[in-house]
Parts: structure tokens; C-alpha cells; sequence
């Protein structure tokens, strides 16, 4: 069974659907231990005896583990839950690379279609795609774009495919498939994992 990495970013993702930024903390007597999400400190022992998936990516691409949370405690400052499998025969599971954890942004980002530019504020971004609210804009299904973002300190501009449009209060919420090559994919990996870092060390300090 494969886990994450030491001080690893990871999403932990509930059965209905709901994701949490965390990290792994390492392994305390065959227990994963996990950061507990910020914004779940006040209901640790609620969650005890909840299952929970736990997405993190590697080289190879996206895992999930789904783990049972058994107990919560205080390392240092940091308060963290411990995981097991749920049986013996629990393994990681490996998923396409279409599938990936997303990360919340507020950045500026510009889709460019056709040679018009629409600008907006990014929602959140991941590996494969990105969500962002733009004014209200007409953009066809499967419409090729290019999305220029910054992510931290690093900026892109990638190609991309108009997954859906939705308006929003006089405004749109664009979803986009990203096709990024293997170079770009990964710059974006880990650019993101970055920002997922400072998320959480920002959140600590709060």
C-alpha cells in the first residue's frame, strides 16, 4: 500500500463529495497521520470513525487511499487526525491523468478566444483544468481557448478546451479543460503544491 509522502500536500475528500486541504504528518504506530483541516479543528472528534479519501500525486499521477479516521491529537502546534484502512486488503488506487486535486485561487486570469480577450479572477485550478468567474461571456462547448494565469510567482499560458459555462449573477462561471504537455503539467504540479503550502501556513497563522 502506497501513502503519501512526509509533509506531502494531500485533499481530503468526504463521502458526500466535499474536499479539505491537508498534509501528511508520517506514519505513528501503522496510523497515517494527517493535518487536520483548518477549517475542521473545532469538530475533530466529530469526524472519528468517518471515512475518508485521500488524494495526493505523484510522479506516476494522481493516488487515492481511503482511510478510516481513528483518533485525533496535538503534535506540537499542529493538530492532526490518525488514519487507517479499513481492511487489510485496502490498496492505493492509481488514476488517469484526467482526474486531480483541485487547488482554491483568487488570481487574475485572461481567456482568449478568437482573438477576444475576457478577463476574470480564478476559483480554483488544478493539474488538468481550471474554474474561473469571467464577465458574461458567450464561449461555445469545446471552444479552443488559451488561459493566461499566475499561480504564486509563476505564470502560464496554456491551451484549453471550454468544458462548461454557467452565468452567475451577471457574470460567468467557466470551467476549462487544460492540454498541457508533460513540460507544463508538471510546472503546474508543482506550482499548485506550492500554493497549497502556503494555504495552509497562512491558515495556521490566522
Amino acid at each position: 500500500m502506497e501513502i503519501p509522502p512526509l509533509n506531502h500536500p494531500v485533499t481530503l475528500r468526504s463521502a458526500d463529495g466535499v474536499e479539505y486541504l491537508s498534509r501528511s504528518e508520517g506514519v505513528e504506530n501503522g496510523a497515517l497521520v494527517l493535518a487536520t483541516p483548518f477549517e475542521l479543528v473545532g469538530r475533530t472528534r466529530a469526524w472519528e470513525g468517518t471515512e475518508v479519501t485521500v488524494c495526493w500525486t505523484s510522479d506516476s499521477g494522481l493516488c487515492e487511499l481511503s482511510l478510516t479516521i481513528v483518533g485525533s491529537a496535538v503534535d506540537g502546534a499542529v493538530r492532526v487526525w490518525h488514519a487507517r484502512p479499513a481492511t487489510d486488503a485496502t490498496r492505493t488506487r492509481r488514476l488517469n491523468r484526467r482526474a486531480h486535486v483541485r487547488v482554491p485561487l483568487s488570481s487574475r486570469v485572461h481567456v482568449e478566444h478568437r482573438g477576444t480577450a475576457h478577463s476574470g479572477i480564478m476559483l480554483d485550478a488544478s493539474e488538468g483544468g481550471l474554474r474561473c468567474r469571467l464577465s458574461r461571456v458567450e464561449l461555445p462547448d469545446a471552444a479552443t481557448v488559451t488561459a493566461s494565469f499566475t499561480v504564486g510567482e509563476d505564470s502560464f499560458a496554456l491551451s484549453g478546451v471550454v468544458h462548461r459555462v454557467t452565468p452567475r449573477d451577471g457574470s460567468s462561471e467557466v470551467v476549462l479543460a487544460l492540454a498541457a504537455d508533460d513540460r507544463d503539467a508538471t510546472a503546474l504540479r508543482r506550482a499548485l503544491f506550492g500554493e497549497q503550502i502556503k494555504q495552509r501556513q497562512r491558515q495556521r497563522l490566522d
